[in-house]
């Protein structure tokens, strides 16, 4: 039974100005679009009406489904092929994605620059029998603790500033990361929708540069995310430190790796 994604639009409070746009197909017509179109947002792709078609919905998820299916069954056929190879207990397997898929919630189709879980939010599996025991990390990690990740875990001393941490030690031992919070960013063109984001395990909040609007949600109270608190007053200090513990992660990290945005 596939369930129909969660596009209840209807209960939303404080979208940003951009993401009705996604849903209309008229994103490319706006302020917002640069040079180069956003996957799935070419001129007659509206996702919300699409996903408004129950049977479209749940067709929709299903080819989704079987190709996560598929993966699975690859990745099945990685580890048996290990296990034969007597390589299991000292190889480190890695499994993770770029990106997530809206899928239809929030009435939105494929990527972008969206704050929602269903875009930012991807799988992180890792593996390596001699290397740590099974367990379930709930800090906040990001893909920028991979490199240090692989590094420590081969023994190479890395003497180079990183964005990212070793896990190896919060896998290992159990020991919390003791940072508060990751950082997300989507830079594509000079003169398209962009942000800079600060994820901790309860909050998330969004700036667009150039913008008076952001995003702000309380994971723990609206899983959802169907209430942006950016402009309620009664979250100002909340908005305020994580601002501040954002910038101070940037100040750290930049110049350092500065990624440019696409020409």
């Amino acid at each position: 039974d596939i369930p129909l994604p969660d596009i209840d639009v209807a209960e939303e409070q404080g979208t940003p100005p951009h993401v009705p746009l996604f849903r209309s197909g008229t994103l490319v017509e706006s302020r917002f679009n640069g040079r180069f179109v956003i996957a799935g947002n070419g001129r007659g792709s509206a996702w919300g009406p699409y996903f408004q078609d129950e049977h479209k919905a749940r067709t929709t998820r299903a080819y989704y489904y079987s190709m996560v299916q598929l993966f699975d069954e690859q990745l099945g056929r990685i580890l048996a092929a290990l296990d034969e190879a007597g390589l299991a207990e000292d190889t480190l397997l890695i499994f993770t994605s770029d990106h997530g898929e809206m899928l239809g919630d929030h009435g939105i189709g494929q990527k972008g620059p969206l704050f929602y879980e269903g875009v930012t939010h991807i799988p992180l599996l890792m593996r390596y029998p001699r290397g740590f025991a099974p367990c379930t990390v709930d800090d906040c990690v990001s893909l920028v603790d991979l490199l240090p990740t692989i590094l420590d875990f081969a023994g190479i001393v890395d003497e180079v500033q990183r964005d990212g941490v070793s896990l190896k030690e919060r896998l290992q031992q159990g020991t919390r990361l003791g940072r508060g919070g990751v950082r997300i960013e989507y830079k594509e063109e000079p003169d398209r929708i962009r942000y800079k984001a600060w994820v901790t395990e309860r909050w998330k909040l969004a700036v667009y540069p150039g913008e008076s609007f952001g995003e702000l949600y309380d994971l723990r109270n609206d899983p959802g995310e169907k209430r942006n608190l950016y402009d309620d007053p009664a979250c100002s200090g909340v908005k305020n430190e994580l601002f501040a513990a954002m910038v101070g992660d940037m100040e750290r990290s930049e110049p350092a790796n500065v990624r440019p945005s696409r020409v």
